[in-house]
């Protein structure tokens, strides 16, 4: 779908755009966020993504003034 191709070129940018290749740690609200889509349609691309093995992802907790998850992506996807 468009928005799992965005989530994807957004994923692109964040991890292999800034020289992260071997992944980066990414919350769902800031996929969301720069996306502007809302978090559920984010976290359903994400599951897509990861279905279709373009991504692996590594969910963690972060504890804090809050708790929170955060993820662990990794694009598998050749880039050049």
């Amino acid at each position: 779908s468009i928005v799992e191709s965005g989530v994807l070129l957004f994923l692109c940018r964040r991890t292999h755009g800034y020289g992260h290749h071997a992944g980066a740690l990414i919350s769902v609200t800031d996929i969301a966020w720069g996306l502007r889509i809302g978090r559920a349609t984010a976290k359903r691309a994400l599951e897509r993504l990861s279905d279709c093995g373009l991504i692996e992802r590594n969910r963690r907790h972060e504890t804090g003034a809050k708790e929170y998850a955060i993820t662990h992506i990794r694009v598998t996807i050749e880039t050049s």
